[in-house]
């Protein structure tokens, strides 16, 4: 209207007018950069979501197969290895899982076998730390105080499994496994 009149705009005018715009600009982008940045922040949380549901469901693979290969278990070391291997890479992801850490002991006072009820004292050793970690991590793991009777009843010292046993019935008082290995330990304190 000043360009159509003859009369050119102020200066003033001008810059207050660009200015006007250039807000209007910074505004729209900074909108734009707000709604990319949700948008990234939910597809990266729903990415993160995702993968760790698939190594929650590989540990969880992993730590069936273990078992799987521990009551499997009949003299085949390569069982065991295969076991030990599925459950460190289990404690690879996850270095808190108290369950993968009594797979570990079980695997070293199985290899600890050496015949009738005699075993490795050093690998029952290694049994015993293996399951020291896990009550760390888990003190109230049913299956950590099992193992740790096992250790106990292997190394004969059954007022210890008895001991343990009975944290373990704390737990789970109906469980056939303490029924179970109570007999291993007065079958053994017989002989």
């Amino acid at each position: 209207s000043l360009l159509q009149a003859g009369k050119s705009p102020s200066p003033m005018k001008m810059a207050t007018g660009e200015k006007g715009k250039s807000i209007k600009v910074v505004r729209k982008l900074r909108q734009i950069f707000i709604a990319l940045l949700i948008t990234f922040l939910s597809l990266t949380a729903c990415c993160s979501a995702s993968y760790l549901f698939a190594q929650d469901q590989d540990v969880e693979a992993l730590y069936r197969r273990s078992v799987e290969l521990l009551e499997e278990y009949e003299g085949d070391t390569a069982k065991l290895r295969e076991a030990q291997q599925c459950l460190e890479r289990i404690l690879a992801a996850d270095p808190n899982n108290a369950l993968a850490y009594v797979g570990l002991a079980r695997v070293q006072y199985k290899l600890g076998y050496i015949n009738y009820d005699n075993y490795d004292a050093a690998k029952l050793q290694k049994a015993y730390e293996y399951i020291s970690k896990a009550l760390e991590i888990d003190p109230r793991l049913f299956e950590a105080h099992l193992a740790r009777s096992y250790v106990y009843l292997f190394q004969k010292a059954y007022g210890n499994a008895k001991y343990a046993l009975g944290e373990a019935g704390k737990i789970r008082p109906d469980s056939p496994d303490i029924r179970l290995v109570r007999a291993n330990i007065a079958n053994r304190e017989k002989n």
